[in-house]
């Protein structure tokens, strides 16, 4: 309840002093820092109907460019630090896998989330300036930074190429989730874009035989 009588004061302030800096970038802070608490998977403070109104009053005054600057950078934080984390990940293998994909759930939760709370800016601000909507600037920062990362790509290399040559000695039958990790990590793959699927898949050496 207070949080609510907060967010009402707030938005009268914004309505007071339109193009105020300190309540533009309280605003875009506010956003920011939820954000954060989104990928964190804290959701203690973040009170999406106060988020929203926060981003389309600041869409309505003409302040989409610092909002849309605030959560791209927002976002490439976040998943600097996912990078961070996998770099730190188990050996190669399943561990690895179950982690990566673990973290993409994660990722792709976080993005979801963010795109509920500057939908204003989604469908008014990005395609009126030819930004890069929210869901497509989530999967370019995790194939770039992520799937495209020398060291993280070699290591999915590598532990696709090891399940994938378990199932064919194997049949799958003494490798348990074997066959979904790889079909898993295909699915990601293909979110991100056929041609990033294409190039990782040429990339796996032949299994023989």
């Amino acid at each position: 309840m207070s949080a609510g009588h907060q967010f009402s004061a707030a938005a009268f302030r914004w309505q007071e002093a339109d193009g105020n800096p300190d309540v533009v970038a309280g605003n875009c802070k506010a956003v920011t820092d939820a954000i954060g608490d989104i990928y964190a998977q804290d959701m203690t403070n973040v009170i999406f109907g106060d988020l929203y109104r926060r981003a389309y009053s600041l869409v309505l005054h003409k302040r989409g460019e610092e909002l849309y600057s605030a959560v791209e950078a927002a976002m490439a934080s976040e998943v600097q630090a996912l990078v961070g984390s996998l770099a730190a990940a188990g050996p190669s293998g399943q561990s690895f896998l179950r982690e990566l994909l673990a973290t993409w759930r994660r990722h792709t939760a976080a993005v979801s989330a963010t795109r509920n709370i500057v939908m204003y800016m989604d469908r008014t601000f990005v395609p009126a300036t030819g930004r890069t909507p929210v869901r497509e600037l989530g999967l370019g920062l995790w194939r770039d930074d992520i799937v495209r990362s020398e060291s993280i790509r070699l290591r999915l290399v590598e532990a696709v190429r090891l399940e994938k040559g378990r199932e064919k000695e194997d049949g799958a039958v003494d490798v348990p989730g074997a066959g979904d990790l790889v079909a898993g990590v295909t699915e990601m793959l293909t979110e991100l874009g056929a041609d990033v699927c294409h190039e990782f898949m040429d990339s796996l050496p032949t299994v023989s035989s």
